[in-house]
């Protein structure tokens, strides 16, 4: 199954916000509509439901200003020390 075709239909599932939850129990944070759709689509999930783990250990190349196409994944990163950047080291 095509991954935009698994984020629809993940999105379908959801009722609500809740932190922590992936979608399938009707609730789902940002990151879990991602993770859910994965899983829809036969991809396990490592590590961490949360885009901070996301974009620091599962994401290859991250990088500001990219040229953006049409099913990129776009994740908010701070660098330590940014303005607005609160995450343990």
């Amino acid at each position: 199954m095509r991954f935009i075709t698994c984020v629809l239909q993940n999105a379908c599932r959801i009722h609500g916000y809740k932190l922590g939850h992936d979608g399938s129990d009707g609730y789902s944070d940002c990151i879990g509509l991602i993770v859910d759709a994965l899983a829809l689509g036969g991809v396990s999930w490592p590590g961490i439901n949360g885009t901070n783990y996301t974009a620091r250990y599962l994401v290859d190349d991250l990088r500001r200003n990219a040229e953006l196409k049409m099913g990129d994944l776009v994740f908010k990163a701070r660098a330590p020390g940014e303005k607005g950047y609160d995450l343990p080291s």
